[in-house]
């Protein structure tokens, strides 16, 4: 092996461990803040009404500290460690005009229903029970405060995890000359993002299932992503299926 394709690895391996470090930090942080903002508020609560003992946080507040966490990784990286240039900012836009790129987009979220629900009927076939492990707390938030969770799932989750997973893990690979490792790579990460398995759930064979859901979505939305040449059609791709599952749950 040369040497430049050696330190062109060690360069991505270098560049790809300090992303993943900064994510971690930006995102324990933003829990953190979070964790003190609810505990503070709920302190004044309690004693208020007579020192009544604290009650864990609800679905509202699980998915609040989920956009602020997974909001702060995708904006932290984006502006400090993968700011895009002036010319990639104008190829964005000049892609995002294109009728083509919308097209694409809606086509990619229609196979992508269509090959979800080809897994999960198979999975059914098999007798898996698939659950996710935040299928809980989204039917939840959809019981309680169903505009709250269109927003979260709709508009807010389809930019943060596409900046992460597309712009910043999938990007990484792709500058580098690596789309299929990067398309690999950021499917799996996407992922074991998503792939936990809820309480339901009939043991590995399901959570293997469930995971193969999500690294299809991943695949599917980093494939948009470079045959558009725009973030905003693998953003809009993400909305439109989970527009979709809202539907049917």
């Amino acid at each position: 092996m040369s040497e430049r394709p050696v330190a062109r690895a060690s360069g991505l391996a270098v560049a790809f461990a300090l992303d993943f470090a900064v994510a971690c930090a930006l995102a324990l942080g933003a829990l953190m803040l979070c964790g003190f903002a609810w505990a503070a508020t709920h302190d004044l609560g309690s004693a208020a009404n007579g020192g009544q003992r604290l009650t864990m946080p609800g679905p509202l507040a699980e998915v609040l500290s989920t956009v602020a966490a997974l909001g702060a990784a995708a904006a932290g990286l984006l502006f400090w460690r993968c700011r895009p240039t002036p010319e990639e900012w104008r190829r964005s836009l000049a892609a995002a005009r294109r009728p083509a790129t919308w097209g694409t987009s809606a086509l990619a979220a229609a196979l992508l229903g269509v090959a979800v629900i080809a897994i999960g009927a198979v999975a059914s076939g098999l007798g898996l029970q698939v659950e996710p492990g935040n299928d809980a707390t989204l039917r939840a938030l959809q019981r309680a405060h169903p505009a709250l969770l269109w927003a979260f799932a709709v508009c807010l989750a389809p930019v943060y995890e596409e900046v992460l997973f597309r712009r910043v893990v999938f990007g990484r690979f792709e500058r580098a000359g690596l789309p299929r490792t990067g398309l690999v790579v950021s499917a799996a990460l996407f992922a074991l993002a998503h792939g936990a398995s809820g309480p339901g759930a009939a043991g590995p064979g399901a959570s293997l299932v469930l995971w193969l859901v999500y690294a299809t979505m991943g695949a599917t939305f980093a494939l948009v992503y470079r045959r558009c040449g725009t973030l905003w059609a693998a953003i809009l791709a993400h909305a439109l299926h989970n527009a979709v599952s809202l539907l049917l749950l």
